[in-house]
């Protein structure tokens, strides 16, 4: 809602994005495996 009024813009929102996205990115895929295993899918 704040978005389509113009309260924030895209610039406000695409650096915190992007570095949340690459750090999520980072996390699965250093822990992926493990937590595959954890679940018990081989």
């Amino acid at each position: 809602m704040v978005f389509g009024q113009g309260g924030v813009k895209f610039e406000d929102l695409f650096g915190p994005g992007l570095l949340l996205m690459i750090l999520g990115c980072v996390l699965v895929s250093l822990t992926g495996r493990t937590v595959l295993n954890l679940v018990g899918i081989p």
